[in-house]
Formats: C-alpha cells, sequence, structure tokens
C-alpha cells in the first residue's frame, strides 16, 4: 500500500510540473522584449508575406564595408513612399556604398532602402560604388528579416521583425548582373550564396574637384535583385568547385585585415581636411 502511494504522488508531482509549464502563457514564438522575434528555430516555416533583407558590400581592396541598405515588401499600398529612405553623400573620398537609383514612384536621387507593396513578382535595381577602381568586392544578404505588423500605444503601426535564413520565400530571389547577365540564387539548399566581382569593370562615377573641374571620383556597378513566383532553379555544381569558392572568399576577407595599418594612413591621406565632410542628400 505504502509502494502504490509512493508511486501516485510522484505522478501527481509530475503532472502538475507539466500543467504550470504549459500554463505560463509563453510559446517558443512569443516577441523577446523591445519587439524583436527569436531566430527562425522557433517559428512556423511560412514564407513571408512582409519581409526585408540587408545588402552587405565588402570592399576586400580596402577593408570596408557597408550595411546599411535595404529592400523589401510591405502589404500597405503605399510602401514605397512611406517606408523607402533617401541616401546621404559620402563624407571622405574613400567610400564604398549601395544605393537605389531613381527608384519607380519616388522622387529623383539615391535611396538607402527601397520597400515596395507585396506582389509575387518584383524586382529592384541597386548600384555598388566605390571610390577604388581596383577593388574586389563580395557581395551578400543577411538571410530574411521577417516581419509582423502591430499597432502601438499611440496607435502607430509598427513591426516586429526576426531573422530567418531558411524561410521557404528566400528560394524564390536571386542577383542578376546586369552587365555579365550572371544569375545568382538566393539560397542553394539552405545556405546563402555570395556574389564576387571587380570593380574595373564597372561605369566611372563622375564628380567635382575643389575648383569645380569635373573628374572621375569611383566606379558603380548595377545589379537587379528578383523575387519570382516559382523557385529559383539552382545548378548542380560540384562539392569542389563550391568548396573553391568558399575558400576564395575567405582568402579575400583575410588578406583585407592583413594590413590595417597601411590601410588607415591610406584613408587618413584620402581624408581631405581642407573640405568639410558632406552630408547632403543625394537629390538630382
Amino acid at each position: 500500500m505504502k509502494k502504490h502511494i509512493i508511486i501516485l504522488m510522484l505522478s501527481l508531482f509530475i503532472w502538475s510540473g507539466c500543467d504550470s509549464t504549459s500554463n505560463t502563457g509563453v510559446s517558443s514564438s512569443s516577441p523577446l522584449p523591445g519587439g524583436v522575434l527569436p531566430r527562425k528555430s522557433s517559428v512556423v516555416n511560412v514564407p513571408a508575406q512582409e519581409w526585408y533583407i540587408r545588402i552587405v558590400a565588402e570592399d576586400t581592396t580596402n577593408n570596408m564595408k557597408t550595411v546599411s541598405s535595404q529592400l523589401g515588401q510591405l502589404s500597405i499600398a503605399n510602401a514605397q513612399v512611406q517606408h523607402s529612405l533617401k541616401a546621404l553623400a559620402p563624407f571622405t573620398t574613400a567610400f564604398i556604398d549601395v544605393v537605389f537609383k531613381n527608384p519607380v514612384g519616388l522622387a529623383t536621387g539615391e535611396y538607402s532602402s527601397n520597400f515596395h507593396t507585396a506582389t509575387p513578382n518584383d524586382s529592384w535595381e541597386f548600384t555598388v560604388k566605390s571610390s577604388d577602381a581596383n577593388a574586389i568586392i563580395i557581395l551578400s544578404w543577411r538571410g530574411l528579416y521577417v516581419l509582423t505588423p502591430y499597432m502601438d500605444t499611440e496607435n502607430r503601426a509598427k513591426y516586429k521583425e526576426y531573422l530567418s535564413r531558411t524561410n521557404p520565400l528566400i528560394r524564390h530571389m536571386k542577383l542578376v548582373d546586369i552587365t555579365s547577365g550572371t544569375v545568382t540564387p538566393a539560397d542553394d539548399n539552405g545556405t546563402s550564396q555570395v556574389y564576387t566581382f571587380a570593380m574595373i569593370d564597372g561605369v566611372n562615377i563622375m564628380g567635382k574637384d575643389r575648383f569645380g573641374n569635373p573628374i572621375v571620383i569611383g566606379k558603380s556597378k548595377t545589379f537587379r535583385w528578383v523575387l519570382q513566383d516559382t523557385p529559383v532553379v539552382t545548378a548542380i555544381v560540384p562539392k569542389q568547385i563550391k568548396f573553391l569558392k568558399t575558400l576564395r572568399v575567405q582568402a579575400l576577407r583575410k588578406d583585407a585585415k592583413a594590413t590595417p595599418g597601411k590601410l588607415k594612413r591610406k584613408r587618413l591621406k584620402n581624408f581631405d581636411m581642407m573640405t568639410p565632410p558632406n552630408f547632403e542628400v543625394l537629390v538630382k
């Protein structure tokens, strides 16, 4: 009898412990403090309806990087006007930047972010700009930031977000080099792709010296980011080729950090103390 009582007490203890856990009201997909959702591992994996990605451009020749440019979709009708931001002009002679030039539906100029109203077939054109015509650039993207709209306490529209590297929508995206026609799927069986290119193949960026004379201040290359309603077909590439590509990217990144002292002196030399920083918004 005593044995059965002990077993019964243990059963009640285990049951009560499970019950208290299930009634906490906190699920694995609940927002974290600050309105940011956890990463993809704990969220239902369905194609995102509202989202954005960050375009990352790394200048491996001069050890510079920009991560501020965004493109994406929102369900609201005026997404492009309401959430696209103007770009600022570089304030030093050495720079790397990613901008959206004269997007359709917006005032003429350059933008650092460009949102569209959600549609299953869409595209964005963006331009990589570098002050070094000989720079080798690594172009990449940081997964997919999935957005969830909500109204704050002051009845303003806000968005919670979480970063997903495996959302099904990524398989519907690709990068197109407009100059060469090279197509790079955004995702290859769960692995984010990168694209490496040389700025020497780009178009001259014209500017003016302190006396107003026209000069070449760098190069630019334009790309198209495509979202299609069907998954992007991924070519079968031997593992050895993929491995060599990965090694090349790793080597470029290591070389970029190899001579920080020399690069620092180069940047200080390029910084013109006689010309004040220019924070003017790029509007033609």
